[in-house]
């Protein structure tokens, strides 16, 4: 029995040494380096932690293409234009009769292309449908069509001056001596009891009357100061341009040195005798006034 016993502890002896011999070295272990690339059979140390490499992104090696603006499509809108329902005037500038003298017109189924539009808002700068250049229309009888935003803004422009003349001719009537005719002779009239006179008609051939002074005065008749005129060698006369208005053209035969020119004889136009004349004369902006003639006969001359 007591053999039986030491053979079993001598067997757990021998079995404690073998496990002892099995165990881990008393010696210390070479910890594997956190840094250290891992080799054949090496597992990394999961606790370590890892040097961090940063790596660029890969580079986009495929070429960058613009898209093409897209256009962009403007609406466009309709020129301005109007028509009217009466036939309507087109003159240099707005206003009334005596401002600006008429150099068009647009008429009812016409259509006006407008350039500008006036301070007022009232006038339109069309092109002239009757001649080249611009002219204003009055928009009261219009209708207006397309796009009238955007025109510029005329400015009103300076009124034009005129002048004022005429001729001062000598008004034929050859009247034979001795007993009067039946009838009265050619370029005469009979102003009653077979007393003849010139017509107070300027007739092809009837000449000038040089060397007469006239007077020209602002306003209506009567009316002088503002500037005189003499006549030259064809009986022309003329003053220099005033603004658009009214003004009195006046003569006097025995004043000025008439007297030496004119006398004896008297007035055949605008009206039949009389010591002196005068005329009333309103004016446009830059239309001329011509004919604002006077006639002379003789008294001992034809």
């Amino acid at each position: 029995m007591k053999s039986t016993h030491k053979r079993l502890y001598l067997f757990t002896i021998i079995v404690l040494a073998i496990i002892l011999s099995c165990g881990p070295s008393s010696g210390t272990a070479t910890p594997i380096s956190a840094s250290a690339t891992p080799g054949a059979g090496q597992i990394e140390d999961p606790t370590a932690t890892a040097t961090s490499t940063q790596i660029p992104p890969p580079e986009n090696t495929a070429t960058s293409t613009t898209a093409p603006p897209t256009a962009t499509i403007v609406p466009t809108s309709e020129p301005p234009t109007f028509t009217v329902s009466v036939n309507t005037n087109c003159r240099t500038g707005p206003g009334a009769v005596a401002n600006f003298p008429i150099v068009g017109s647009i008429l009812i189924g016409e259509v006006g292309d407008v350039v500008g539009i006036g301070p007022d808002d009232e006038h339109a700068i069309m092109n002239n449908l009757d001649a080249a250049g611009t002219c204003w229309a009055w928009l009261f009888y219009a209708t207006r069509a397309g796009d009238w935003s955007g025109l510029p803004v005329i400015p009103i422009p300076p009124l034009p001056p005129a002048s004022i003349g005429g001729i001062f001719w000598h008004d034929l009537c050859a009247v034979p001596f001795g007993p009067p005719p039946p009838n009265p002779p050619e370029g005469c009239i009979d102003f009653g009891g077979f007393s003849y006179g010139a017509n107070g008609i300027l007739e092809s051939g009837e000449p000038g009357i040089q060397g007469v002074t006239l007077h020209l005065g602002s306003g209506a008749c009567p009316s002088t100061g503002l500037e005189t005129a003499i006549t030259d060698a064809n009986g022309l006369y003329s003053f220099s341009p005033q603004p658009a208005g009214t003004y009195c053209v006046s003569i006097t035969p025995l004043a000025d040195g008439n007297d030496l020119v004119l006398i004896p004889g008297g007035f055949s136009f605008p009206s039949a005798g009389g010591v002196s004349q005068t005329v009333t004369v309103t004016t446009l902006a830059g239309v001329d006034v011509t004919d604002v003639n006077f006639g002379w006969d003789f008294q001992f001359l034809p």
